[in-house]
């Protein structure tokens, strides 16, 4: 495939095939509009879309079933990655919740006596990050799920609260409450390839195109 990209490339012709693994909250809220921005500058470079958790995409990555994937920070181990987005975690409670404190955020003391409604740990890591960081790494968790839409659905109907990424509250359908978090906190969301330096002419154009598009993190 890359051999057949680089001898287009020699012929002018811009043409191929991109894979890219990516998780639940980019594919609802960026990949759309990265496929139809990039089939309008590149008409001919098809794009094959896999979508799994942080730990699938790092997986596909690793052993080339993915020319390029979307990890988080925090997920991505060893692989190098471009982060792209700042991606701020929000506690999100039934409508209506009583706050303990009257602030317009949510601190750990406040959620630490209340039942949590948790994934697991390959699809968030950045929110058990957070969690042990601020003394909620033995809440009670009644309530174990795996898609983002199952989370909030069991908050909404009064069964728990849940730490969730901005991102993914865009695609929620039900009526909950959201509030900041104090102290803040992010997930940084980027582009990730085994060999960033050394990708085939297609993948470059996407992979570039991406953090045209996506990037707004400045380089410290």
């Amino acid at each position: 495939e890359s051999l057949q990209q680089a001898t287009a490339g020699l012929n002018g012709l811009k043409m191929g095939n991109v894979k890219v693994g990516c998780f639940s909250s980019v594919c609802t809220n960026w990949m759309t509009d990265i496929i139809h921005s990039f089939h309008q500058r590149y008409p001919d470079i098809n794009i094959e879309l896999d979508q799994g958790t942080y730990a699938d995409v790092s997986y596909w990555i690793k052993n080339g079933i993915v020319d390029i994937g979307f990890l988080s920070l925090s997920s991505a181990g060893d692989l190098p990655i471009e982060p792209l987005y700042r991606d701020p975690l929000l506690c999100v409670v039934p409508k209506g919740y009583r706050k303990r404190e009257d602030t317009p955020y949510m601190t750990p003391d406040e959620m630490k006596d209340e039942v949590f409604v948790s994934q697991m740990e390959t699809t968030d890591a950045d929110i058990a990050i957070f969690m042990k960081q601020n003394g909620l790494g033995n809440v009670r968790m009644d309530y174990h799920v795996v898609d983002d839409l199952s989370t909030i659905a069991l908050v909404a109907a009064g069964l728990g609260i849940c730490i969730m990424p901005e991102l993914v509250m865009n695609d929620i359908p039900y009526a909950v409450d959201r509030y900041p978090m104090m102290p803040e906190a992010y997930r940084v969301i980027g582009i990730s390839a085994l060999n960033p330096n050394f990708l085939a002419p297609a993948v470059k154009m996407l992979y570039q195109h991406v953090i045209e598009k996506y990037k707004i993190i400045e380089e410290a």
